[in-house]
């Protein structure tokens, strides 16, 4: 019988996957896995190599598994929510880390926008790992939404979102699109939401009589020249449970009333106040309103 020994199945180093395997044998033909029938085998990857060589119509067969230090994996590519730990692990058989930003443990926080990727020695062997790519994912953010506003009565309006980042939105009356309609007084919210958490804001919308219009200066000077002597608002429909109200700029209460032809003469308990900027804040009802209208004006008081 022919002799034939390939050796030991075997571990090299990825820069070494590149020799000729050399059987020991006194065969005088040779038939390898490939069916080459060379005497020597160059092997370029890894796997199982077998060898089958002839003597005198006897023949003998030996195998060996050649291995080697495998890349390192540090996973898929992933999307992780912003200020969420994200921890890259490898084994700690290794003699040595070296991470791409020169970090040298074998656990790392990679909680930011990146591409990691490291080297690793193992017994005189140096590794590879692969790339892995971290995407950091913000929660939505609300770009522009439609302003606080007044519409007349039995009137609806188109109220409007955008944002960015968002996978979602949804708004009070449960529609899913950046822009929805509604009718009446109300604080109507949206809601934009991804994987990582949601967003809200909210729309106010005020309901006016727009057949009925309150005209109300913004400054008037009591000056006693016949010309603006009074603060002069007027109403072109009849309004009822009226309050008017002026404060200085502390929050205080300089004036009151409930009769609309008692109007601000720029006194303060009887003494001139001073000039300057005041707050003129209406209450009352429009006829057959079952709510409040408040009207909140700034006065420039010029004495």
């Amino acid at each position: 019988m022919p002799i034939v020994e390939l050796g030991n199945d075997t571990i090299i180093c990825n820069e070494e996957l590149d020799f000729i395997l050399t059987a020991e044998t006194n065969g005088t033909s040779f038939k390898w896995q490939d069916g080459s029938t060379l005497d020597n085998f160059s092997v370029k990857n890894e796997g199982l190599y077998t060898l089958e060589v002839a003597l005198d119509q006897c023949v003998s067969k030996d195998s060996i598994i050649v291995r080697s230090r495998s890349r390192i994996k540090l996973g898929n590519d992933t999307t992780i929510c912003d200020g969420e730990p994200f921890f890259l692990m490898v084994d700690t058989i290794y003699d040595d880390y070296s991470w791409f930003d020169g970090f040298k443990e074998p656990i790392k926080i990679a909680n930011y926008n990146s591409e990691q990727w490291l080297n690793v020695t193992l017994d005189g062997c140096k590794m590879y790992s692969d790339t892995i790519k971290i995407k950091v994912k913000l929660i939505p953010i609300i770009t522009s939404i439609s302003k606080d506003t007044i519409i007349c009565e039995n009137e609806s309006i188109d109220i409007k979102v955008s944002g960015e980042s968002y996978e979602s939105i949804l708004w009070h009356n449960f529609s899913e699109d950046t822009i929805t309609s509604v009718e009446g007084k109300g604080d109507y919210w949206v809601r934009l939401s991804n994987k990582c958490g949601f967003t809200v804001d909210t729309i106010s919308v005020e309901i006016e009589n727009c057949n009925c219009k309150a005209f109300i200066p913004n400054a008037f000077s009591p000056n006693k020249d016949l010309l603006n002597d009074y603060y002069q608002y007027q109403f072109n429909c009849d309004v009822y449970r009226f309050k008017h109200k002026i404060f200085d700029k502390w929050g205080n209460i300089i004036f009151e009333s409930t009769d609309q032809n008692n109007k601000w003469d720029g006194s303060c308990n009887n003494v001139k106040c001073q000039s300057g900027v005041y707050v003129s804040r209406f209450e009352f009802f429009y006829k057959n309103a079952s709510e409040q209208t408040e009207i909140t004006r700034k006065i420039l008081l010029n004495q």
